[in-house]
């Protein structure tokens, strides 16, 4: 159990990583401290949750990858939502 939750902290990890590397890419110029951090995150938490990956189970390493892939679709389905609700007139 406590692997899953740490495979799953690292995914959370890494995804604020690259949110914090794609503002600070457009303002590189004024926070290129936050951009540097930012790609600093964004390999060591990289490199940490593909060594977990590979040791760990395989039934934990398909649960998690399971729980990322359901994300995604369901992140998917709300974008479809909110544009079909946004071009959509009544």
């Amino acid at each position: 159990m406590g692997s899953i939750a740490g495979l799953g902290n690292l995914m959370v990890h890494l995804t604020a990583n690259f949110s914090l590397f794609k503002v600070n890419l457009v303002k590189a110029q004024r926070k290129i401290r936050e951009f540097g951090i930012a790609l600093l995150g964004i390999i060591v938490s990289g490199f940490i949750f593909m060594y977990s990956l590979l040791t760990s189970d395989t039934y934990m390493i398909e649960l998690v990858l399971g729980f990322i892939i359901l994300g995604f679709i369901i992140l998917e389905i709300l974008d479809a939502h909110k544009y079909v609700k946004t071009h959509t007139e009544i």
